[in-house]
């Protein structure tokens, strides 16, 4: 065998003995001691430990000597063991007099930790410490777990720590033996490192907030989310919890450790990934990184989950899982790491900034840490390395984003001295386009001017304010107004109406507003003197220089409607007569039969029979004929009447008259004719003061009047009854009352009652030409009277009729005809 083997075996053996020695002398634990002027001491190397997976082992059973002799000395890594860990300390006073020291476990995560302390009787104090419990609950008032310890003078005592864990995730123990006071000042210098750590963060989070505000650049946004994720995780060292949420232990202990985790890794990948663009450049390994990403996230949310799932799921699956985030989250930062350092040597100034960034956090965490951890060298007196690595390396990364920055600005200076380049090199081009373009926009204004001049409407144009701008000769014609005189008015309020002059602002507001190219509609305007006249206005958004304008092309419309009125009369009134046409047709037809078929019979029986008649039987169908005749020569002359009227020539000769008399003539005459025409007895009663009165009436026009509304009251009264005629004289009026109590008229009806030939729906088979009320309101209007009807259906029928009896109110009143 060669030298350097037999040499390699012999250290190895003796590696090997010293370490069987070593456990089994394990079985008690060394002494610590316990001297005054020792600020803190670490005793992991002196405590032996026991492993009670049954969770069955009291501190009685744990005094006891065979129980004692099962501890041995490992290191205190739990590792993912589930159950009771029983750790053994013993400890000296060199003093003579009473020591207090502080243990603390630099662990604040146990489900339950509890210290065991003799006292003088044999019993033990008992302080419990639980990661499930609020922050007042623990025994003193520190992040990390922390007992008190009162060794008698120049004693020796046995502590016993029983630690529990669910096996989940892995725990250890650093124990340390404090004198209160260095403790406590320890505690305060960590504290404001963390604080100073928290400032500085912030600020640098607040900073980077607002240059995103400032440059709109979403990289400043996530890199502020970054920093706070960052805070977060540094943070979660039991001083957040004192601070900010002591009431929450399972937020402390599971979702916090959890969740910042998760935080930091995102954040920081997006912004990694966006810094180097590497979705753009690299599409495939951002794709497969993200993918990693997700499944570290998952990961940690299930082990987050494991103490509500230990019970039902076994320790194995957390084990695993523990395993799969530590080799993901390994091969994650190797290919980060690896890409920056590819992309570095080939020279991307960005990779090569994120790379110097990261340096400080891989160097302290990864180097220094565990170098001064091994060592033993105290770090109280300075910030923790995490702290000021993470702190760095965010500063760091502040500045590679302020690279980019400026790396955006080069490349933007770049780009504007090529730019100014290329514009001196087409100065000279543009210049003679443009003095080419400014004589053909010479030419083209002056066109534009002879056509705007010459243009049959007025042409207005105005800013897009409604000041005018142009106002061609045209619109000085149509308003009045000289161009000198309208240029800079407001379009709305010099040539609309004041009531139109809001209307005109509003259509042009929302014309821009909408963006419509043009609108057309019809409106008043105003001349220069007053007058207002009808106009065709279109108005069309336009560009002119990069401001809109509006021009508007205004026609007098005022022949046009007046052609349009006198169509749309001539249509009506044609309407009018062929309407009346055909009434008169319809009333011809039907009420000519009846007295033609009178005349008709009548000559049939004198012709053939003449000679068998007597004289009586001979007059009396004489008589017939002589009524069918008078009975169409009175439909004749209303319809003539009718006639005359319409054309504007009534004969109206008013003259001093008995009003009384006349009144008792028509009445008479009236009576008369009905006893020969209707079989039903009708009686009229004239009401009327027995004074004698003289007025200035056409007795002519009062007979028709009166004739006619007298013998519709006896028509359309089938039944008979007592027909009133009252006769009201005022001071200055005559007021006549026709009531009768037939079968009324429908509502729907009274409108058209004054209509020629017009006749109520409910008239059925009586006979009648429609021409009554028409004279009677003719009849009213000649005189300057008014005529009313009030009727119930089934009830009757009251017609009013006031005469004036001022001659001069009368004339005023007269129709225009």
């Amino acid at each position: 065998m060669p030298i350097h083997l037999r040499m390699l075996t012999l250290v190895f053996t003796l590696v090997i003995t010293l370490a069987s020695q070593t456990s089994v002398a394990a079985a008690e634990p060394d002494l610590v001691s316990v001297q005054g002027e020792t600020g803190w001491q670490r005793v992991n190397d002196y405590v032996v430990t026991l492993h009670d997976p049954t969770n069955q082992l009291q501190i009685s059973d744990i005094a006891k000597v065979d129980i004692r002799n099962n501890f041995a000395q490992v290191p205190l890594e739990f590792g993912n063991q589930a159950g009771t860990f029983w750790i053994h300390l013993r400890v000296h006073n060199h003093e003579d007099k009473a020591v207090i020291r502080w243990l603390d476990t630099n662990n604040r995560f146990l489900p339950e930790i509890e210290v065991f302390s003799p006292r003088a009787d044999g019993q033990y104090d008992r302080q419990l410490a639980s990661g499930g419990k609020s922050f007042k609950y623990r025994p003193l008032p520190f992040a990390n777990f922390v007992f008190q310890l009162n060794i008698p003078p120049l004693q020796t005592v046995d502590i016993y720590i029983r630690a529990q864990t669910l096996g989940i995730l892995r725990h250890s123990l650093e124990l340390t033996l404090w004198e209160p006071d260095a403790y406590k000042a320890h505690v305060r210098n960590v504290e404001v490192q963390w604080f100073f750590f928290l400032g500085m963060s912030i600020g640098l989070a607040l900073f980077n907030l607002f240059l995103y505000f400032s440059i709109r650049d979403p990289s400043y946004l996530i890199y502020f989310g970054v920093v706070l994720a960052q805070l977060w995780r540094t943070s979660d060292n039991g001083v957040a919890y004192e601070y900010f949420w002591p009431d929450s232990p399972f937020f402390e202990q599971v979702l916090s450790r959890g969740l910042s985790i998760i935080a930091v890794l995102t954040l920081t990948h997006f912004f990694v990934c966006r810094f180097i663009e590497l979705p753009r450049l690299r599409p495939l390994q951002y794709r497969w990184l993200t993918s990693a990403l997700l499944v570290i996230c998952l990961v940690v949310l299930f082990l987050i989950s494991g103490s509500r799932l230990s019970e039902t799921l076994p320790l194995e699956t957390f084990h695993i899982s523990q395993r799969i985030f530590v080799v993901t989250v390994a091969a994650y930062c190797l290919a980060i790491l690896m890409i920056l350092l590819k992309w570095s040597w080939n020279g991307n100034p960005r990779a090569q900034s994120l790379l110097i960034a990261f340096s400080p956090l891989l160097v302290l965490t990864g180097l220094i840490v565990p170098g001064l951890y091994i060592l033993k060298i105290n770090v109280n007196w300075t910030i923790p390395p995490t702290m000021l690595g993470s702190g760095l390396t965010m500063i760091l990364m502040a500045i590679a984003l302020a690279d980019r920055v400026k790396e955006a600005q080069q490349a933007k200076e770049t780009a504007q001295r090529e730019l100014v380049d290329g514009l001196y090199a087409k100065e000279r081009e543009l210049e003679a386009r443009v003095e080419q373009r400014t004589e053909d926009l010479t030419q083209a204004n002056s066109a534009f001017q002879s056509v705007l001049e010459n243009a049959q409407d007025a042409v207005v144009l105005t800013d897009q304010d409604g000041r005018i701008t142009n106002w061609n000769r045209q619109a000085e014609v149509t308003f009045g107004w000289s161009k000198q005189e309208a240029i800079g008015s407001d379009l709305a309020k010099l040539i609309f109406p004041p009531h139109l002059y809001h209307q005109v602002t509003g259509i042009l507001t929302r014309q821009k507003l909408t963006q419509r190219d043009s609108t057309r509609r019809e409106s008043v305007a105003i001349r220069q003197d007053g007058t207002e006249f009808p106009i065709e206005l279109s108005s069309t958004l336009i560009n002119v220089a990069g401001e809109r304008e509006f021009s508007f092309f205004i026609r007098d419309i005022t022949q046009r409607r007046q052609a349009e009125n006198d169509i749309a009369e001539s249509i009506a009134k044609q309407s009018e007569l062929t309407d009346l046409k055909s009434r008169f047709v319809a009333m011809a037809s039907h009420e000519f039969r009846t007295p033609l078929a009178t005349i008709l019979s009548s000559s049939e029986l004198l012709s053939n029979y003449s000679d068998r008649l007597n004289e009586g039987e001979r007059k009396k169908l004489f008589g017939k004929v002589d009524g069918a005749v008078q009975h169409m020569s009175s439909m004749l002359e209303d319809v003539l009447l009718i006639g005359k009227s319409d054309a504007g020539l009534p004969q109206f000769h008013p003259m001093a008259l008995d009003l009384r008399a006349l009144c008792e003539a028509i009445v008479a005459d009236v009576n008369l004719s009905a006893a020969s025409d209707t079989e039903t007895p009708h009686s009229i009663e004239l009401r009327m003061a027995e004074n004698a009165f003289n007025a200035q009436f056409d007795e002519r026009w009062l007979r028709h009047l009166f004739t006619n509304l007298l013998s519709n009251a006896i028509r359309y009264s089938p039944d008979g009854g007592l027909i009133c005629f009252d006769v009201f004289v005022r001071a200055d009026e005559v007021e006549f009352h026709v009531v009768d109590q037939g079968i009324g008229l429908p509502e729907k009806d009274l409108s058209r009652l004054f209509e020629p030939f017009f006749r109520a729906s409910n008239t059925g088979k009586i006979s009648g030409t429609g021409l009554g009320l028409s004279i009677a309101k003719r009849a009213t209007e000649l005189h300057g009277g008014e005529i009313t009807v009030e009727s119930t259906l089934g009830v009757g029928t009251t017609i009013k009729v006031v005469l004036p009896l001022n001659q001069d109110q009368r004339q005023s009143s007269l129709p225009d005809l």
